[in-house]
């Protein structure tokens, strides 16, 4: 019964989330996009025993996945609260994971293509988290 409910919102939904015009990169320009992100790890080609000691990337998922390391719980949360705010003012948010001063993070676009996966929206993002990193680990 919940199965066929869902069927019937996910043929209102996805339509609806699909109009945004929202695409996933483009197989010519994916590879060298992800790789030119520091430290960023593409997920779909990723094994699942690679992800094994993720608690947030899923291998063959599209997406990209990356670990933040900082001094202590206190840099780790004031990274998530500035990210945070960045990602309510891109309407982009990404699936994260916080142990003490380390933080997993995974970016892909949910309303992007057929099934979600990788856009331009998830690399803006990814570049935004890498300056805030770096501007908290610069004051250590």
């Amino acid at each position: 019964r919940n199965r066929n409910m869902n069927r019937a919102l996910s043929s209102i939904i996805r339509p609806a989330l699909s109009s945004r015009g929202i695409s996933t990169l483009p197989p010519s320009t994916r590879t060298p996009t992800i790789a030119s992100l520091v430290n960023w790890t593409d997920c779909s080609t990723m094994s699942p025993s690679d992800a094994s000691n993720s608690k947030v990337a899923e291998g063959g998922r599209d997406a990209i996945y990356k670990e933040y390391g900082f001094k202590d719980f206190n840099q780790a949360m004031g990274f998530m609260v500035r990210v945070g705010m960045e990602a309510e003012k891109m309407d982009h948010h990404p699936e994260w994971f916080n142990v003490y001063n380390r933080v997993e993070v995974l970016l892909s676009t949910h309303d992007a293509g057929e099934g979600g996966g990788v856009s331009e929206r998830d690399v803006k993002m990814a570049k935004t988290m890498d300056e805030i990193a770096d501007e908290i680990l610069e004051r250590r």
